[in-house]
């Protein structure tokens, strides 16, 4: 509440409307989602900054498969499914358990996908020779998180890499 008051006036009386305890709960509720992001970017940095420094230490190290061979299993799309389902089914302003999963699963699993959506488009852009293909959905992965999303649930239920290697 104290925060608040450093917030613009306009801000403020945005949020004064609004139920500041909804609020509040929700970001408590998405802890462990924040814990998970934070574990990934730390894991990848510390990854990229650790082979960089190993490597001039003349210590061999094993790096990332690349980004075009990257595949999630297809259990994952039920379990996006069920998630997206529950998600739809459950009341909104619940505070129980399964709702505190669902909410923190969902944005999980839609980045996992997104992911792959890019691992799909860096193996189009391998297959077709142009490069920039895959940079551009790294580019575009943030703002455009669902259609890229979407396309990784199509690239891991319906085997889309095999049918364009065999055309």
């Amino acid at each position: 509440r104290d925060m608040m008051q450093q917030f613009p006036p306009a801000l403020q009386h945005e949020l004064s409307g609004m139920d500041l305890t909804d609020i509040v709960d929700r970001t408590v509720m998405l802890v462990p989602l924040y814990f998970v992001g934070n574990a990934l970017l730390f894991a990848f940095v510390g990854h990229v900054v650790g082979r960089r420094v190993l490597r001039k230490l003349k210590i061999d190290v094993p790096g990332l498969k690349p980004i075009r061979e990257w595949r999630l299993p297809r259990p994952f799309v039920w379990y996006y499914l069920a998630a997206l389902l529950l998600s739809l089914l459950l009341p909104a302003n619940s505070q129980n358990f399964i709702t505190a999963v669902v909410a923190n699963l969902v944005p999980v699993l839609m980045f996992a996908f997104a992911v792959q959506g890019v691992a799909f488009l860096f193996f189009l852009a391998h297959l077709k020779r142009k490069e920039w293909i895959g940079w551009i959905g790294i580019v575009l992965m943030f703002p455009l998180m669902s259609a890229i999303s979407l396309l990784g649930v199509f690239d891991t239920a319906f085997p889309l890499r095999d049918r364009l290697r065999n055309s």
